[in-house]
């Protein structure tokens, strides 16, 4: 398996899914609406990426 290096993550050669991330920043926001999560992360995804 090819470790893929992601600029966005801090450890080197760790892939992190969407999925995860989203799932982890509804965590931190105390979001357990999915689809608002969803939507949180893409406004702040443009921000961010």
């Amino acid at each position: 398996m090819i470790q893929q290096q992601d600029i966005h993550t801090p450890q080197e050669g760790l892939l992190v899914t969407e999925e995860m991330l989203i799932h982890r920043f509804a965590r931190v926001l105390r979001i357990f609406d999915y689809d608002k999560a969803i939507e949180k992360y893409e406004k702040m995804g443009q921000v961010l990426f």
